[in-house]
C-alpha cells in the first residue's frame, strides 16, 4: 500500500480535516501534466502525447529520462484497475521495439500538433537543453518504464504490480492523485505506490558528459530508396521523410568529422564533410561515363505537360487493359497524386516518401497530405472503400480525388486527422478498425469538399 498523506487546515487552535476526493476530469489532470510533467517526475521530458501504437491503441504520454529510458504514461480512465495493468503492459510491448528514428517520428508528431514554438528544434536540442548535455545518449531506449495515474487501485492490481516488479523485474509503478478543494482553492496532493527510484533500479546510470570533440553522429536509416552502399559510392549523407530531419543537416559544418550510424546494422563509416547542404534536386553524381549530372529523382511537378501527357496515354491503356481483361490496371493512385497537385496547388515529396505524399504551407505551417483516389461513378455500387490509411504514420489530412471510369476527377475531398482517427478507431468494422479502410461515403461525410467538376 503507498504512504498517504492527510491534510488538516488551521484555524486559530482548531484543525479541521480536509477531504480527498476525485478528480473531476481526467482529461483535465492529463492537460494539466502534459502542461507540467515535472509534477509527475521531475526527471521526465514530454516527448508524446496520444501516441498511436503500431495497432492503433493510444498512449496518453511518452516521456524520456536523461539516461534514455522511456517512460509509458497511462491514465487509467474508466476501466476497470486490472484493465488498466493489463493495457499498460501491452503497451510496454511496443515500446520496447521502438528505434530512435521511430522516437523521432513521435516527437516530430507531438511538437507538430501540441508543441509548434519547438518546431524550429531537433529532438536532441530539446533533450540537450532539458537536461544539460551536450549531446544525447548514444543508445535510448534500452530500458522503459511504466507508470499508471489513478485515483486509486485495488488490492489485487496493487499484487500485481508488485509482483511484477519484484519477480520479473518489470519497471511498473503507479501514482495516485488527490484532489483537494477548499473553497474556491484546489490542490493536488501525489503519492507514489511505490518509491520511484527503486523502480529505476535497472535502468542505466547517467554518465558524467564530457565537454564535446567537435565531431557529429549521423544517423542513415536505409528504405527501398535509400542505401548506405549508394551514399558510399557517391559520398553522401542524406536526410528524408520530413524537414524536421533535414533541417538537422543544416548543423554539419564543412570539415567535420561524422560517424555514420545504421538503425539495425551499427555503426558503418567515418567521413569528412566537403560540401554545403543541398536540395536532392541540385545534388550530382557521376554517371557511367564520369560526367557530372544532377540526381535523377525530382518532383514530378516539374514538367507538368509531360506527366500530363504521359499519364493521358495510360488512361487509354488502362481502360482498354480492363476491356481486354476485366481487370482494372493500377494507375488510379498516381493519377490522384498528380492531378491533386496541380489542381489544389500542392507540392508533391519524393517517390514513397513514408506516412504522406504531398505538402501545402498554411500561415507558415507544412500540412502533410495523405493522397487517396478511386474510381467511383455516379453509378458504383454502395459500401466500396479507399486505400489503407495508417495511423501509425505522421500525416495531417487526407485528400481523397473520386474520379469516373476514364479517370477523369470528378471532385476532392479532405478530412481532417482526428476526424478520421475517430472513425477507424470506433468500435465496429473490422475492415475499418484493423485494415484502416473507410468507405468513401463514410469519407465523404466527414470531409470538406475542395473541388468539383
Amino acid at each position: 500500500m503507498p504512504v498517504e498523506a492527510e491534510f488538516w487546515k488551521v484555524n486559530d487552535d482548531k484543525a479541521e480535516r480536509i477531504e480527498f476526493s476525485v478528480f473531476p476530469s481526467e482529461k483535465r489532470l492529463e492537460s494539466i501534466l502534459a502542461e507540467d510533467i515535472s509534477i509527475l517526475d521531475p526527471s521526465l521530458m514530454l516527448i508524446g502525447r496520444q501516441v498511436v501504437t503500431s495497432y492503433k491503441k493510444i498512449i496518453d504520454m511518452l516521456a524520456i529520462k536523461a539516461d534514455g529510458t522511456l517512460v509509458v504514461i497511462e491514465l487509467k480512465r474508466d476501466m476497470t484497475p486490472r484493465d488498466s495493468v493489463a493495457q499498460i503492459l501491452d503497451y510496454g510491448s511496443w515500446i520496447k521495439n521502438l528505434s530512435s528514428i521511430d522516437i523521432a517520428d513521435i516527437f516530430e508528431e507531438y511538437v507538430h500538433k501540441w508543441q509548434p514554438k519547438l518546431e524550429k528544434s531537433s529532438l536532441n536540442q530539446v533533450f540537450c537543453r532539458q537536461f544539460g548535455f551536450n549531446s544525447m545518449p548514444d543508445s535510448i531506449n534500452e530500458n522503459h518504464e511504466l507508470v499508471i495515474v489513478s485515483s486509486g487501485l485495488d488490492n489485487s492490481s496493487e499484487r500485481i504490480i508488485h509482483y511484477l516488479y519484484e519477480n520479473y523485474g518489470v519497471a511498473i509503478n503507479a501514482v495516485f492523485f488527490r484532489f483537494i478543494q477548499d473553497d474556491e482553492r484546489e490542490y493536488l496532493s501525489r503519492v507514489w505506490l511505490q518509491d520511484p527510484t527503486e523502480t529505476e533500479k535497472n535502468a542505466p546510470q547517467r554518465q558524467i558528459e564530457e565537454s564535446w570533440n567537435g565531431e557529429y553522429y549521423v544517423s542513415f536509416g536505409e528504405n527501398e530508396d535509400r542505401h548506405w552502399e549508394d551514399a558510399r559510392k557517391h559520398g553522401y549523407i542524406s536526410a528524408g521523410f520530413g524537414e524536421w530531419y533535414s533541417r538537422t543537416l543544416n548543423l554539419l559544418e564543412v570539415g567535420s568529422r561524422i560517424w555514420v550510424n545504421s538503425p539495425g546494422y551499427g555503426y558503418v563509416g567515418v567521413g569528412k564533410v566537403i560540401g554545403e547542404v543541398e536540395p536532392i534536386t541540385e545534388f550530382k553524381v557521376k554517371d557511367e561515363k564520369g560526367r557530372m549530372v544532377r540526381n535523377a529523382k525530382c518532383n514530378m511537378t516539374n514538367q507538368p505537360s509531360r506527366i500530363k501527357e504521359l499519364l493521358d496515354r495510360a488512361k487509354e491503356l488502362a481502360q482498354e487493359y480492363k476491356e481486354l481483361t476485366g481487370k482494372p490496371l493500377g494507375i488510379t493512385s498516381e493519377i490522384a497524386e498528380f492531378y491533386a497537385a496541380d489542381l489544389l496547388g500542392l507540392e508533391l515529396t519524393a517517390a514513397r516518401q513514408p506516412g504522406y505524399d504531398a505538402v501545402r504551407r498554411e500561415n507558415g505551417k507544412e500540412i502533410r497530405i495523405q493522397i487517396k483516389g478511386r474510381c467511383f461513378p455516379a453509378d458504383a455500387k454502395p459500401g466500396q472503400r479507399i486505400g489503407a490509411i495508417r495511423l501509425e504514420k505522421n500525416w495531417d489530412v487526407v485528400v481523397l480525388v473520386l474520379m469516373d471510369e476514364c479517370f477523369e476527377v470528378l471532385s476532392i475531398y479532405e478530412a481532417d486527422r482526428l476526424d478520421i482517427e475517430m472513425e477507424l478507431c470506433a468500435p465496429g468494422s473490422k475492415a475499418r478498425n484493423e485494415r484502416g479502410a473507410l468507405g468513401v461515403n463514410k469519407f465523404k461525410s466527414i470531409a470538406r469538399l475542395l473541388w468539383k467538376r
